[in-house]
């Protein structure tokens, strides 16, 4: 786990590196999926049917395509960062970046929580928003460190589980 502090001209910008799981299993699903491509393009080119060779060059270009993204999810490096504005969520991996932005002031109860799928149990980044529970990142290693997010809740208390803004205690008035 990183955690770096630095100033901008707005103020302080506070980042978490998080620990993502998995990171061996989609390298081998990205293989996996690069053999089916591999596959389905070699039976195209023994075909003499032309709707059938264009058909498994696509079906085969799709393949390649998803391997790609599972090995970019393998290879990136996932950051939080809170600064006094807003709350970044990025993905950083072979040149390419995907970051998800968030009005601080609509965040609240900042935390990791166990999130159900199917019959799948995961750590994520949650908090809530507008009134609704939101999810963020990909599966973090399980345990999850303790001190994940403490030197985010020492910058932004507003943020941390349990808070309360005060704001939000003039609406429910």
């Amino acid at each position: 786990m990183q955690f770096t502090n630095t100033n901008s001209s707005s103020g302080h910008v506070v980042s978490v590196e998080l620990p993502v799981a998995n990171r061996r299993e989609s390298l081998l699903a990205a293989f996996m999926w690069l053999l089916i491509a591999l596959a389905q393009i070699s039976f195209s080119i023994g075909s003499s049917d032309s709707f059938q060779r264009i058909g498994s060059m696509i079906i085969g270009s799709a393949y390649i395509l998803i391997s790609f993204i599972n090995i970019w999810q393998a290879l990136a490096s996932h950051r939080l960062s809170v600064s006094p504005e807003e709350l970044t969520f990025e993905r950083r991996a072979m040149g390419l970046h995907k970051s998800q932005r968030y009005n601080l002031h609509e965040i609240s109860n900042l935390r990791v929580a166990e999130r159900r799928v199917f019959i799948g149990r995961h750590w994520v980044l949650a908090f809530d928003r507008k009134g609704k529970h939101e999810f963020i990142a990909t599966q973090l290693i399980s345990p999850v460190s303790q001190g994940l997010l403490e030197p985010i809740y020492a910058h932004f208390p507003q943020i941390a589980p349990g808070s309360v803004d005060v704001d939000q205690l003039s609406s429910v008035r």
